[in-house]
């Protein structure tokens, strides 16, 4: 939101300094469409940031008595069948 409301203000401000009034107003369109994209993306982001968030914090919990295997990439079964280990 910071980024979409400097580049909204600065916008204007450069294009006036270049090319005077009509730049002013060039930029103001500009840095108004620029302004909102970024904060609508920043905001995209964060909210599928945290669907995520929550998303694996409903997994993590519900995944009592496992650990998370890095190579699997998923949660696995934490104990060891002796007798299954010893016939392989």
């Amino acid at each position: 939101a910071a980024a979409g409301a400097a580049t909204a203000v600065a916008t204007p401000v450069v294009m006036a300094k270049e090319k005077g009034v009509a730049g002013f107003f060039v930029g103001l369109v500009s840095g108004g469409v620029a302004g909102f994209a970024l904060g609508f993306g920043g905001t995209a982001a964060g909210v599928a940031q945290a669907t995520r968030g929550t998303i694996n914090t409903f997994d993590a919990c519900s995944s009592a008595g496992k650990v998370w295997d890095q190579e699997r990439g998923s949660w696995v079964d934490d104990h060891c069948n002796l007798a299954d280990f010893e016939r392989r």
